[in-house]
């Protein structure tokens, strides 16, 4: 949880990103990432205008995702003027699909609704570019399961002016650290990419550089701003 001295701290370094006196440690296509402090870095991604969903364009190019927003909307319909937030969570909780949904409604303060659930399908067709939330939403989804061990600690999010925030535990990126046994490594890496896949999470964007080496000598994948942890047929 992001405490308000944390908040301060994020603010302060915002200034100084935008007046281009903080140099960034690291960069992808979406994101630049800043230390914070001696624990966290902050991953800064300026937040694009999306068009509204077009479900002729999702049921082209990505057909299952199309099937798990039909199935998703058949699901709430009789749920959404029915009963509370938590009634509803409660009623998907075993479901990965509808539990990302939730999640994503909490993160950003949304209610439950046809219009809300097309506003996550534009984003999740979209993920490249909105990849704080969609990190954020996976981090919630699996921070307590087995694979919450691999993957960096994430305080938060949060907003200012055009830009999100995401604050993750620090670690040397694969393609930084020094003096390795690269093969020990490897083996290492795998192993924990596998462990992912046999739960059915897709790892989209797995490079050295989106690996990193914890202070205690862990192996976590610190960007899953482009992966998919949701699905018909994927389930935790």
């Amino acid at each position: 949880m992001l405490t308000n001295e944390m908040k301060t701290l994020i603010e302060d370094k915002m200034v100084k990103i935008l007046e281009g006196n903080l140099e960034f440690i690291g960069r992808g296509y979406a994101r630049k990432v800043y230390d914070l402090n001696d624990e966290y870095v902050m991953k800064v991604e300026r937040k694009m205008n999306i068009s509204t969903l077009n479900l002729n364009e999702l049921r082209f190019y990505n057909r299952e995702m199309y099937e798990e927003r039909e199935m998703m909307l058949s699901f709430l319909k009789p749920l959404i003027f029915a009963f509370g937030l938590e009634k509803k969570q409660e009623c998907g909780k075993n479901d990965t699909a509808i539990s990302n949904y939730f999640k994503y409604l909490k993160l950003l303060k949304l209610e439950a609704s046809e219009e809300t659930l097309d506003r996550y399908y534009q984003y999740r067709m979209h993920e490249f570019y909105d990849q704080n939330i969609h990190d954020y939403v996976n981090y919630l989804t699996i921070k307590d399961s087995q694979l919450g061990e691999y993957i960096p600690e994430c305080l938060g999010i949060m907003y200012i002016g055009k830009y999100s925030i995401v604050v993750q535990e620090k670690g040397t990126p694969g393609d930084k650290v020094i003096n390795a046994d690269w093969s020990a490594l490897k083996n290492k890496i795998t192993d924990v990419v596998k462990k992912f896949s046999d739960k059915g999470y897709m790892m989209n964007d797995i490079s050295i550089r989106n690996i990193i080496l914890t202070s205690d000598n862990k192996i976590k994948i610190s960007d899953s701003g482009c992966c998919d942890f949701s699905g018909l047929s994927k389930r935790s």
